[in-house]
C-alpha cells in the first residue's frame, strides 16, 4: 500500500466516526483483550491495538517491514491522532522496544 500520513489519519477518522463499518463491527474492533504481560495496558482487538497514551487510549497499530516502520493511533472519538511513518534504512526497527519513537507518538497524540 502506498499512502501518506494524511491518508492514514483520514482513514482512521472515518473508521472511528462510523463511516466505514456498521456500529456492531466497529464495537467488536474496539473491544480489546489483554496482550503480553510486558505490554501492560495494551489490548488487542479485531485488527487493531488499544494502547495507553497517557491522555487516553489510542487505537490503531504499530507496523514494520524491512526499511519501514509505521505508528498510527486515533482516539475512540477521533479527536486525537498520531501518525508517524519512518523510512528505516535497510532494517526493520524494533518498534515495541524503541522508547524514543514511542515517546514521540505519545507526545503527538496527547498534544492539543
Amino acid at each position: 500500500m502506498v499512502s501518506t500520513a494524511a491518508d492514514v489519519a483520514r482513514f482512521y477518522r472515518a473508521l472511528y466516526r462510523g463511516r466505514l463499518l456498521r456500529a456492531d463491527l466497529l464495537t467488536a474492533m474496539l473491544t480489546t483483550g489483554p496482550m503480553a504481560a510486558e505490554l501492560k495496558g495494551w489490548g488487542y482487538g479485531v485488527g487493531l491495538i488499544g494502547k495507553p497514551m497517557g491522555c487516553g487510549t489510542g487505537f490503531g497499530s504499530d507496523a514494520a517491514a524491512p526499511g519501514f516502520t509505521a505508528y498510527a493511533y486515533t482516539s475512540r472519538d477521533a479527536r486525537r491522532q498520531s501518525v508517524l511513518l519512518i523510512n528505516a534504512g535497510d532494517t526493520t526497527m524494533a518498534h515495541e522496544d524503541n522508547g524514543a519513537l514511542q515517546r514521540i507518538v505519545r507526545t503527538a497524540f496527547c498534544s492539543r
